[in-house]
């Protein structure tokens, strides 16, 4: 898993529906497929989740594209209060069944619920690369405290092992111009916005 705290900008190409400003592909996949994802998702190792209440987990944590609630329910069992954005229904009622203590919100990166200032941290947990950049880190701004913390967390597959390849290879064959971790341009997204600089990784 890898842990950023980092800077932005890049557009992506988006569709609004599902309650929000959502990638097409994520929002037909995950409103069909929310409970086999919540079943079969891999969570983090809990070294990374507790580094990011330890690091940044000071008053309430703005956790964006939250998705069934695999990492929320890592931070709320660490004792972090949690603001839980989703914009795929489908994925925001099992989120709000899985981690009932969250404070669960209809949004999107592009347009998140809560006040100018009001977190300290922001987390985006293998979800940034959804995002259509430039609107979500002037949002993600918007919302930060000044010296506030952006942090994205991931699960990387570890491709040394021979059936993972195959498995990458298989997903890369199907995967079209759907938006990836692996393509980076999340990253250099970041990168460009002036507004925020690397701090951890």
């Amino acid at each position: 898993s890898t842990l950023l705290s980092g800077r932005g900008g890049v557009k992506r190409s988006v569709t609004g529906h599902h309650d929000g400003v959502v990638h097409e592909a994520a929002a037909t996949g995950y409103a069909r497929e929310g409970d086999r994802y919540h079943r079969s998702r891999p969570t983090y190792h809990p070294g990374v989740a507790r580094r990011v209440v330890d690091r940044y987990g000071h008053g309430v944590v703005v956790e964006l594209g939250a998705g069934t609630g695999i990492f929320t329910r890592q931070l709320v069992d660490l004792g972090q209060p949690v603001i839980a954005v989703e914009p795929v229904i489908t994925m925001r009622t099992l989120l709000s069944e899985a981690v009932p203590e969250a404070d669960v919100r209809i949004g999107s990166a592009e347009a998140i619920p809560v006040a100018e200032h009001m977190a300290r941290t922001v987390v985006a947990s293998q979800s940034f690369h959804w995002f259509d950049y430039r609107p979500a880190l002037d949002e993600i701004h918007r919302v930060l405290k000044p010296g506030g913390h952006l942090v994205t967390v991931w699960n990387v597959r570890d491709e040394s092992e021979t059936w993972v390849a195959a498995l990458t290879e298989l997903v890369d064959r199907f995967a079209g111009n759907t938006p990836r971790y692996r393509d980076m341009h999340w990253r250099r997204a970041i990168n460009s916005d002036a507004r925020f600089g690397s701090v951890d990784e």
